[in-house]
């Protein structure tokens, strides 16, 4: 599969988790998904990451934008080809930032809903789109640490060198 097909199923679902949520939630209602440890309620995020920088909100569609273009330049010019892992990481990450560019540019703030609690610690509200962005940033990191030529080239082992020296 290409990566764009991945990324537009990854728009196309964080889309309709969004519609989904703002249709069923935007009253402030909750709804327990797995017990008290995670729930949906509606959140409007106008920050990046967890609400922070909302100052700079009208500037963050065209900074994700061109993230996703240097990413994809990077991707035709360098990763192309190396891996499927490399192709979903993209992929991913792609299309979790269109889909909260999308969000910026028709409502002027991304829909939040996932909400996850550890007893009394709440982790920072998030969507669909952020779960790829993770995935795709951590399958990306797996890549390089593990399965890069370069890493191969090295053995493998250059975090188990010790200098002897």
């Amino acid at each position: 599969m290409s990566i764009l097909v991945i990324s537009l199923v990854v728009i196309v679902l964080d889309q309709v988790s969004k519609w989904w949520v703002v249709e069923n939630l935007a009253s402030g209602k909750r709804i327990p998904v797995l017990g008290s440890f995670m729930e949906f309620s509606y959140l409007e995020n106008r920050g990046v990451a967890f609400g922070m920088g909302q100052a700079l909100a009208p500037f963050y569609p065209v900074l994700a934008l061109a993230i996703v273009i240097g990413l994809l330049y990077f991707y035709q010019k360098e990763l192309k080809g190396k891996s499927r892992l490399v192709d979903f990481s993209i992929a991913f990450i792609v299309g979790g930032a269109i889909g909260n560019v999308i969000d910026r540019l028709v409502h002027s703030f991304v829909v939040d809903f996932i909400s996850l609690h550890f007893g009394t610690y709440s982790f920072p509200v998030f969507n669909v789109a952020d779960c790829f962005v993770s995935l795709g940033v951590i399958f990306l990191l797996i890549y390089f640490f593990f399965f890069s030529e370069e890493n191969k080239e090295k053995g493998g082992e250059d975090h188990d060198r010790t200098d002897r020296e």
